[in-house]
């Protein structure tokens, strides 16, 4: 045994190579996703029928577009704004229509995750847009 010898490295400073780094945050942001969209996102769909009346969607909200036949993979569901409502014969909103990135769509309301944010409403006696034109979002409590 030689004291010019070099110890091991500690296995937390061995570097990974890039493919298994990718893998192991690939891995994590998966199981993430799959965790929050069990548990969190389903608190926000949830609909309780006739048992207790729940706020609606309205315009201005903001919403994940939910829908399994858009084949996207997980964290790239389609983020838009509620632009109009449309109530059915009892007066509850069953569909609504939503601003995306990529155009305006009608989706049903069953479709939609109404996030707990809300854009800042435009107010129609201010000529000049607040906060130079852009948008801002409110966390709701």
């Amino acid at each position: 045994m030689s004291l010019l010898i070099l110890p091991d490295k500690e296995p937390s400073e061995t570097p990974l190579d890039k493919l298994q780094n990718w893998k192991l945050v690939e891995g994590l942001r998966a199981d993430f996703w799959s965790k929050w969209s069990r548990t969190y996102l389903n608190t926000l769909q949830q609909r309780h029928k006739w048992q207790r009346r729940r706020a609606s969607i309205n315009v201005g909200d903001i919403v994940l577009i939910v829908d399994p036949s858009l084949l996207l993979p997980c964290g790239r569901w389609p983020l838009g704004c509620v632009t109009h409502t449309y109530p059915g014969a009892d007066g509850q909103v069953r569909v609504a229509q939503v601003q995306t990135a990529s155009g305006s769509n009608k989706r049903p309301v069953v479709k939609l995750v109404s996030l707990p944010v809300r854009t800042n409403p435009p107010d129609p006696a201010s000529p000049i847009p607040a906060h130079g034109g852009r948008k801002l979002l409110y966390i709701i409590n």
